[in-house]
Formats: structure tokens, sequence, C-alpha cells
């Protein structure tokens, strides 16, 4: 089981623990994490703040400073509004992960690459877009993202996220589109006229959780460590950390 207590140390550390180099300890926050199934530790995580990506180990609770973001992952834009891994449990027995990309997200851009078990050089842009939230006017604050693929058909275009709309968790259909034959894509997300047989339990329009997680003002990850499945998210003063043992119908916090 995950002990609280590790990622509330995440955001009180204040970045501290390391030598700083600029804005990280003048930010002390958390933009986007990913966790990856790729990486060689399960249990390390990538935070970033600001411009910066830095890898904290959540069982020896120890936090480096890897790199710049941009050195990287060039096209991004700092500070980023949320990252992910995109992947699925496709064997839980074997508990074996599907997962070829990562996304970073900057409210509407978007841009995605390869995915790996470290980063240490340059990386080629696979592809990027746009975010089009179906009936959101331009006032509606979106941070943060988390990717469930289609079991049965991982390499599908249509997706079900998890997103903040206005600091509010919401769950949605999504699909993502060549735009007119070009380089650039299109991220439709909410809209009730996407495909309900091609999502997962046929979500097509985003529903919130506002009730039951209350307001999310950083990142969040829903994953699985063992045999549960994990949802982490950041409100306005801890990090919060609840646990599914039945393939996430019912939470109940760590």
């Amino acid at each position: 089981m995950f002990p609280t207590y590790l990622f509330i140390s995440v955001i009180l550390l204040k970045l501290n623990a390391i030598e700083c180099k600029g804005n990280p300890c003048k930010t002390p926050k958390i933009d986007g994490m990913i966790w990856s199934s790729k990486f060689r530790t399960n249990t390390t995580v990538l935070l970033f703040n600001e411009e910066y990506i830095y890898e904290f180990d959540f069982n020896t609770q120890k936090l480096k400073e890897v790199a710049r973001i941009n050195r990287i992952w060039p096209e991004v834009k700092v500070p980023i509004d949320g990252a992910t891994a995109i992947q699925r449990l496709i064997d839980k027995k074997a508990m074996k992960f599907y997962e070829e990309e990562i996304l970073f997200f900057k409210d509407p851009n978007y841009w995605v690459y390869k995915s790996k078990a470290e980063y240490k050089k340059r990386e080629n842009l696979n592809r990027s877009g746009t975010f089009e939230f179906y009936g959101d006017t331009k006032k509606v604050i979106h941070k943060s993202i988390s990717f469930s693929l289609n079991r049965k058909h991982v390499q599908s275009p249509y997706r079900i996220i998890l997103t903040t709309k206005d600091y509010i968790i919401h769950v949605c259909g999504s699909l993502e589109k060549r735009v007119n034959n070009s380089n650039e894509y299109k991220l439709i997300i909410g809209d009730p006229k996407l495909d309900k047989e091609k999502l997962n339990n046929g979500i097509t329009e985003c529903q919130s959780y506002g009730k039951k997680y209350g307001e999310i003002v950083v990142s969040h990850e829903r994953r699985y460590h063992g045999k549960r499945m994990y949802l982490i998210f950041a409100n306005r003063r801890f990090f919060n950390v609840w646990y599914s043992d039945d393939g996430g119908l019912i939470f109940e916090k760590v």
C-alpha cells in the first residue's frame, strides 16, 4: 500500500532537498507527473516543475533533478498544465501494460512523444495538436490529463480520459483526429456524438467526480501498482492517494 505521507512529503519538500538552480526553488509546486510502466524502477514518478524535470522514488523518498524539459522535449511549452503516459493494463494477472507514448498538455495544445525507460537526450516529436472540449467556453480552466486506452483495441483513437475542468475532475470520452491530412491533430473531448461502442463503458460526455474528490489544482494519475489501482491527485493543500481493488469501480482513501 502507498504510504500517504510519501506523497504529502513531495508537496512539502519545496525542492530544497536538491541543489536549486533558479525557479524550482521559488515555485514549490508540481505542474504535472508521469508514472510510466516502462520506468526501470516501478516506484519512480517523473515530476514537472516550471521548466524542470525531477525524478521521485516514493519507496526511498529520494528526489533528484533530471534536466530542463525543453532539453528533452523541445517543442513543449512550459510550464505545462499536465502530463501522462498513454497506457492500458492488458493482462492484470501478469501485470502487463501496453504503453508506447507519453503526452504533455498546455491548454489547449498537446505534444506526443515515444515512451521510454529513461530520458537522457532530445526526443523526436511523434505528433502535436489541440484539445477541443465539447461545450466549454474559453473561460473554463483545464488542468491535468490521464488516458485510458481500450483494452481490446489499444491503438484505437477512441480513449477515455480523466481531466479537470475548473479544478473538478471529470471522466470523458475522446477521439483524436488528423486535421486535413496535415501533421496536426485535434483531440475532441466530451462530445455526446462520439461512438459509444468504441469507448469503455459507453462514456462520451464528461461526467463530474466533484463531490467525490473535490478540487484538483495540480495533477492526477490513475495507475496500477501491484494488484491495486491507485488514483493520485493534489488539491489546494495536499496529495490524496486513493486505491481500488475492483478495477476502479469503488475507490477508498489510503
